[in-house]
Formats: C-alpha cells, structure tokens, sequence
C-alpha cells in the first residue's frame, strides 16, 4: 500500500487562450520524492514543454487497475520535453528521445541505489565513452467515426556512440497501429500493434520493466492477464479491484511468473 500515484497540479488559461500546466506526482522509485510529470504551454496549437511523446496513444486501452499498465501499449509510455504542432488529428513534434540508457554495450545501466532510489552507472566493465540521440521527429493521426477510434503514428531518430576505441551511429525508428471497436455499450474490442527497430524504449515493456536499451534485448516475449472490476460510488471518487498474472521469458529460455492482486481508490479534484 503507497501513496505513491498521488497527483497534484495546476492549470491556468487566460483570456488570450495561453495556456500553461505543471503537474507532479510521487511516482519516483521507492521514494515520496515529488516527480515532476508535465510542465508546458499551449498557444494557437503549439506545445512546448515537458509531456508525453507524440509517439503515443490511449486509444487501444483497457481499463487498469495497474498504474504502470500493461506490455504493448501504443507507443513510448513516457513523458519528454518537446514542441509539437497540432492540427486537428494530426500532430507532430521535435522531441527529446526516449532511450532508456542508450546503446547496449556502452550505455550506463539502472541501477538500485541503498536509499530506494534508482541511477544510471557505467556497464560493467564498459567505457561508456559518448552516447548521444539526435532529437526524435514523429507524427501521429489519432481520431475516430462513429463506434471506431483509430491512431498510427511514426518516430525516427539518429543514435551514436564514441567510446574513444570504437565509434557508430544509426537510424532508429518505431511506430505504432491502435483502435478500439465500440460493439455495445458494455463490450468493446482494442489492442494496439508496435514496431520498433533500434527504439526499443518505443516499445513498451519490451525489455526489462520498462524497456530496454536501444539496440538489443534479451527479452522474448512479456505476457500480461489480467480480470478486475472497477465502479464509481459516488461523483469524483473511482474504485477497482484487479487479479493479474504475469509472465517473461528471456531469448535464453530462462522464464518466470507472478500473479499479484490490488486495489485503488481514488479522487479526482
């Protein structure tokens, strides 16, 4: 039990239509140590600011219990610095890239740290040397007809890396389709489809808990299930129950399971 998803922010709009948001929450590790999530302007259908990638979508979507969601969800499930144009469903934006430590072989790994925290440090026995990214380019269609909601989007971006005896650089890019089918007003259908080839951050949860290294991974394949039931008693406050069972398998074979059951309650102010 945590309050560790709790939220706080501001949003402010003045009569020109300017618009400016900072939100935090306490999602920071093992810690309550305030994260910050989103802090950007708006103007004449401009952002800029910290918020989530453009190479993202909620539109193949289950309803979760699980605050970190589940594997394949549309896109980088991450929130970066950017400036993006939107017009109607289309959006693009020039944007930090999302990498998640780099490039296997020479990029720092995330480790624990004694105080709950977690830092990146060099691989062992690595010279991290220089490890850079170009800005990530994407471009998303999201919108929807009737009981259909679609999105696609695309992201590339040049990574490098100089450790002083061995230098490269490449291409990497990702996209993404998703919809969700309304079939009544009960039952719907969703999913999402992703590709990503030296990206793997635009893959979620593609490598370890999160992603992986751009690159390589030595996940095979993560597998989530999961039953819950989630109701509203009363305006504002959301309550749900969730059972989830989870699996991973490595490319070496190695695998393991876990099943965990939670619970939220939470009020929307």
């Amino acid at each position: 039990m945590d309050a560790n998803t709790s939220r706080v922010g501001l949003s402010v709009v003045n009569p020109e239509g300017v618009k400016a948001v900072v939100e935090f929450d306490f999602s920071n590790s093992a810690s309550l140590d305030p994260r910050l999530r989103h802090a950007y302007g708006e103007y004449n259908n401009v952002r800029i600011g910290r918020y989530w990638s453009n190479c993202n979508s909620w539109v193949g979507n289950t309803a979760n219990v699980d605050f970190d969601g589940v594997p394949g969800t549309a896109g980088a499930q991450d929130r970066t610095e950017q400036i993006t144009y939107m017009s109607g469903p289309f959006s693009v934006s020039l944007e930090n890239a999302i990498d998640y430590g780099g490039v296997v072989g020479v990029a720092p790994v995330l480790t624990l740290q004694p105080d709950g925290t977690q830092q990146l440090e060099p691989t062992p026995g690595q010279d991290r040397g220089t490890v850079a990214s170009s800005p990530a380019l994407t471009a998303k269609f999201e919108d929807s007809q009737g009981g259909f909601s679609y999105a696609a989007a695309v992201m590339a971006k040049q990574t490098a890396y100089d450790t002083g005896s061995a230098d490269d650089s490449a291409i990497g890019f990702a996209g993404f389709l998703a919809g969700k089918i309304a079939i009544t007003d009960m039952i719907s259908i969703q999913g999402a489809i992703n590709y990503a080839d030296g990206a793997n951050a635009y893959v979620y949860r593609a490598g370890s808990n999160f992603a992986g290294a751009d690159a390589a991974t030595t996940t095979e394949q993560n597998t989530s299930m999961y039953i819950n039931y989630m109701w509203s008693p009363v305006d504002k406050v959301s309550m749900g129950v969730q059972f989830e069972n989870l699996e991973t398998e490595s490319q070496g074979g190695a695998d393991g399971d876990a099943n965990r059951l939670m619970y939220v309650a939470q009020y929307s102010f």
